[in-house]
């Protein structure tokens, strides 16, 4: 059996720690309740917790008991834990506690907490929630790896959306030869449309020869991905799959009723097709920016917006280059009840233009003057220094988006 793994974390050794914690043995299952993984520490629990992982699954009369008592739709549609007291559903059972993995509104499983040498303090429970947000990417893998098994062509094309390989298998397949191209486009719904990864995917399996022949979808994530060749490497015609990309994205809201967003990417060679997924990603990435209108984009479309999260993903890397300038003017205006990071934007926006500068922000330029001196003496800036004025608006920009998380302060 292959390991279940949540990102770069094995699932068997988020259970263990887990498992340490509740002092008591854990186990994460599917919505079929079938499991996944489970805890090797905190003890065997009782003879239902032994016969769920020798049977790989959740014995039938616990299943009967959530019905009956009205608890399986709740573990269906929220995280919000459930405490089950010893002989709640079944003689002989320990106290538990089970949390629904819920993602954008969709059940993926659940998460079981048994009763071991420790009691199932109510202080735990926030525990059990954690452990089912950290257990979900790795069960929406495990669903779309399991569609893609239906599928000999999906499994080639995840393999090579995931890392570089020989796409000579997938060329056979398709019965093709010679230069041949490919374009990878993205499909995923709207954050407001949560819930919904799973019907997009099989809705557009069902159209994307639309966007060309041959072609193929498979799910990865949150968004379907549809792979399509371009025969002809002197006849590559993007332009024409975003045309089909466009009426294949008019087809999918249309039978869904949920608006999507779409991204393509540039035509690329076969073990190209990992660069491709990384290169629409970020465009998706770039289409749920608040500030983005655009359904349907290419990375040349967005690129400002995928360089500028590209340089937000950096300072939450690197927050000590977040301390200085922005950071403390931030903190300044907290304290005193100022405007001056909101100030020095409206100058950095408007190109140091005075005037504009201050009637964006309803203030007499000689007032606004007052407070850009105010704001060089306190924080020593250099705002005649081009490098510096790039650096600072990159930091604003940070904090407009990102205000915790990207800059935190440091005091």
């Amino acid at each position: 059996m292959s390991r279940a793994r949540s990102g770069s974390l094995d699932l068997y050794d988020l259970c263990d720690l887990f498992a340490g914690m509740f002092g008591g043995p854990v186990v994460v299952e599917d919505r079929d309740f079938q499991v996944i993984a489970y805890s090797r520490r905190g003890g065997p629990g009782d003879k239902y917790r032994r016969q769920t992982i020798l049977d790989r699954q959740t014995p039938h009369e616990w299943i009967e008991g959530l019905v009956r008592n009205g608890l399986l739709k709740h573990l269906r549609t929220t995280r919000s834990p459930i405490r089950l007291e010893a002989d709640a559903l079944v003689p002989g059972a320990v106290r538990r506690l089970v949390s629904g993995v819920v993602h954008d509104s969709e059940s993926l499983g659940v998460v079981v907490a048994c009763e071991g040498d420790t009691p199932l303090s109510s202080n735990l429970e926030t525990l059990v929630v954690e452990l089912s947000e950290l257990a979900a990417p790795s069960l929406l893998e495990r669903r779309a790896h399991q569609a893609n098994l239906r599928d000999p062509v999906g499994m080639i094309v995840a393999d090579l959306l995931r890392e570089p390989g020989d796409p000579t298998p997938l060329l056979a397949a398709w019965g093709l030869s010679g230069d041949v191209r490919f374009v990878v486009a993205a499909l995923e719904p709207t954050s407001s449309a949560g819930g919904k990864q799973h019907e997009l995917g099989q809705v557009v399996a069902m159209l994307a020869g639309s966007l060309g022949d041959p072609a193929v979808s498979i799910i990865l994530g949150r968004a379907t991905f549809v792979i399509v060749a371009l025969p002809g490497a002197e006849d590559v015609d993007s332009q024409r799959t975003r045309e089909r990309l466009q009426v294949l994205c008019d087809r999918v809201e249309l039978r869904l009723d949920t608006p999507v967003i779409a991204a393509i990417s540039t035509p690329r060679h076969g073990h190209e097709l990992c660069e491709g997924r990384s290169e629409v990603e970020r465009v998706l990435e770039a289409l749920r920016h608040p500030g983005s209108s655009q359904r349907i984009a290419s990375l040349s479309e967005v690129s400002t917006l995928v360089t500028l999260n590209a340089v937000s993903e950096f300072f939450a890397r690197r927050p000590d280059l977040a301390q200085g300038g922005v950071a403390e003017i931030r903190d300044y205006d907290l304290l005193n009840g100022t405007a001056y990071a909101e100030t020095l934007a409206s100058f950095l926006n408007h190109f140091g233009n005075i005037r504009t500068a201050a009637q964006a922000l309803s203030l007499h330029p000689n007032s606004f003057r007052y407070r850009l001196r105010r704001i060089t003496d306190l924080f020593n800036l250099q705002l005649d220094d081009p490098n510096e004025r790039l650096v600072l608006a990159l930091q604003l920009h940070c904090l407009d988006h990102f205000p915790e998380s990207v800059m935190p302060s440091g005091r």
